[in-house]
């Protein structure tokens, strides 16, 4: 059965398509008419491949989120066989840090490697041996430079578009990714003035791993801002509210912003940062926790399995009430992160000497610990785990890394391709790696 899809291009006009894997249907209503292949993508290297997209009628290429061309397969021989016919430009409403002259103070420059090197031992396991396999690799960065700046009489729309004199600052692009094409990006009216200093946090999604590298790491730019106002949308959760006043913010500093609103901001800190990125001073931020409320739990268990069971419909385990009904008999306590107390997570993971989860935000909780003594075991597929925000837990956080290599259950979404396909983990191989750990 064909699924319907409504894509609003940055062209100014939308398609209307019905879906099956990548065959697509257009709307009765336009000149095209009958089935055709035609490729989204944002892909430079598929773009420029003409083997690999000369089966595909029509081609849809995102430059940037403000850029985009619709090309047309001629059917040529020669090397441009794509003709393009139609395209939107916005470079002429982008305006970068370096380009502002007037009313942006650059604050600081914070600058760190360019790489970062991190170890992990994988399972290796088959019929007649199996054992951890030592990995010593290195990871790039795609900025190894933050800029902390001062905005003064700016726009912000959205999840945290900023517009400067009517002209969209493209350092602010990451933040509207949550706003997909859904913002008009010419009309708009003020909703609100907020005479105050501010600073944003853009995440549009109630999941702790995308909070703390989009949001919470920008908290410690302005760790020394006593009357900062915080700026949040209108969806985030309070267990994330909750988690913003660990970091010494009362919570009339906190400002909630309805998504289709505008406001002005008088004076905004605004830290152009690396999206996805942390380095080690924001890591070391994310530990300073303000210790008030009481610790629920008193007993601390060696032995811990964060469970994703209450977690998306992605990435999931699929056998996972299997791995933990093994777990449990031989002494491992199974917890749900998001059922804990900011409090209670660091005492039982600062106290383990195993942890064990699926890959997902759980393990990102060892970003509140100072000190993580535990051997920690990642499942999950091999292109998740090689995510740069698995990896730099090993290098930031100096902590015993293992990964065992799950099944893929390959399925297909338009925000992460297969990256957030579900797993299944073979749980004979997955005893067998618990004998080997103790070893290692």
């Amino acid at each position: 059965m064909f699924k319907s899809l409504s894509f609003l291009l940055p062209t100014g006009f939308v398609i209307k398509i019905f879906e099956k894997k990548n065959i697509f249907i257009f709307n009765k209503n336009n000149n095209f008419g009958g089935i055709i292949k035609i490729l989204l993508t944002n892909n430079k290297n598929l773009f420029n491949d003409i083997k690999s997209r000369e089966k595909y009628k029509y081609l849809i290429f995102f430059q940037d989120i403000l850029n985009c061309g619709i090309y047309k397969n001629t059917n040529d021989k020669n090397v441009k066989n794509y003709k393009l016919i139609n395209s939107a430009k916005f470079n002429n409403k982008l305006i970068n840090l370096k380009q502002l002259k007037n009313g942006v103070i650059i604050k600081k420059i914070f600058y760190k490697k360019n790489y970062f090197k991190f170890f992990y031992k994988k399972f290796i396991y088959s019929r007649y041996n199996s054992y951890f396999k030592k990995k010593i690799k290195f990871k790039f960065y795609n900025l190894n430079k933050s800029i902390i700046c001062s905005l003064k009489q700016t726009v912000v729309r959205g999840h945290g578009l900023i517009v400067i004199k009517k002209k969209i600052l493209r350092e602010s692009l990451d933040n509207c990714w949550y706003d997909k094409y859904n913002l008009n990006f010419n009309r708009y009216k003020i909703d609100r003035h907020v005479n105050d200093t501010c600073i944003i946090l853009p995440t549009g999604v109630n999941v702790l791993g995308h909070f703390i590298f989009e949001s919470l790491i920008r908290l410690y730019y302005v760790r020394n801002y006593k009357n900062i106002k915080i700026i949040i949308n209108e969806n985030i959760s309070n267990s994330l509210i909750d988690l913003i006043l660990n970091y010494k913010i009362r919570r009339n500093q906190i400002l909630i912003k309805p998504l289709k609103e505008n406001w002005k901001i008088k004076n905004l800190i605004f830290p152009s940062l690396g999206y996805l990125e942390i380095s080690k001073p924001e890591s070391n931020f994310l530990s300073i926790i303000k210790k008030n409320k009481a610790i629920k739990y008193q007993k601390y268990y060696e032995k811990i399995y964060i469970s994703r069971r209450d977690s998306s419909n992605s990435r999931n385990l699929i056998n996972e009430i299997e791995i933990e009904d093994f777990l449990r008999s031989i002494g491992y306590k199974i917890i749900l992160a998001s059922k804990l107390s900011i409090s209670d997570k660091i005492s039982f993971l600062s106290n383990a000497k195993i942890i064990i989860t699926p890959l997902g935000s759980g393990i990102q909780n060892v970003y509140f610990c100072k000190r993580i003594k535990a051997k920690i075991l990642l499942i999950g597929t091999e292109r998740y785990f090689h995510q740069k925000y698995f990896l730099e837990l090993s290098y930031l956080k100096k902590i015993n890394l293992y990964f065992i290599c799950a099944k893929e259950l390959s399925s297909f979404d338009y925000d992460y391709g297969y990256l957030h396909s579900s797993f299944y983990l073979d749980l004979k191989a997955f005893k067998q790696s618990l004998i080997k750990l103790k070893d290692y």
